[in-house]
């Protein structure tokens, strides 16, 4: 009986360290836009002019993160789909060499239509790998993309993905 006890404190322990039982929430509030992600207490959150970024606090690389940028799309007659498109046909193929879309689908996030796209791609010689989602909610065109090396984005993407999918615009 003691061993079972012990086994599933066990268990219960390893269950909270690897979903991470306790998240912190940001709050981003700008003239124009108003959103909240939830992340998990053992990453930090980095808001540099606009665009947040979330990185876990182990990583030495310091390269892994989530971001989260807005655009306001207002004065465009672009949807999401085309603003998309723009980025996988002209923006990131410029930024990185060796550029290979290997996924690409559709999304609900903060109950709108979205689309994501995992590619991977060298920037300085250093092999990186992605996932890019962008929706549109109001005038706004939310852009949230995870970025890690590639050997560690297995290691981190399902927190990841759960930062992104905590999204809630107001």
């Amino acid at each position: 009986m003691r061993k079972c006890l012990c086994l599933l404190g066990v268990m219960l322990l390893l269950a909270v360290s690897v979903h991470g039982a306790e998240t912190k929430t940001h709050n981003c509030i700008t003239s124009q836009f108003n959103y909240s992600i939830e992340y998990p207490s053992n990453w930090r959150v980095e808001d540099m002019f606009g665009i947040v970024a979330v990185s876990p606090l182990e990583d030495p690389f310091e390269g892994t993160f989530v971001s989260i940028a807005v655009a306001d799309m207002s004065k465009t007659k672009k949807n999401f789909k085309e603003f998309n498109a723009m980025l996988f046909d002209k923006i990131i193929p410029q930024e990185l060499s060796n550029f290979k879309i290997l996924d690409k689908g559709s999304i609900l996030l903060d109950g709108k239509e979205g689309l994501f796209q995992v590619y991977t791609g060298d920037k300085g010689g250093i092999g990186l790998k992605y996932k890019r989602y962008v929706f549109k909610k109001g005038n706004g065109f939310y852009e949230l993309t995870f970025q890690s090396l590639e050997d560690n984005f297995k290691k981190y993407l399902t927190q990841a993905e759960s930062i992104i999918e905590s999204i809630k615009v107001k």
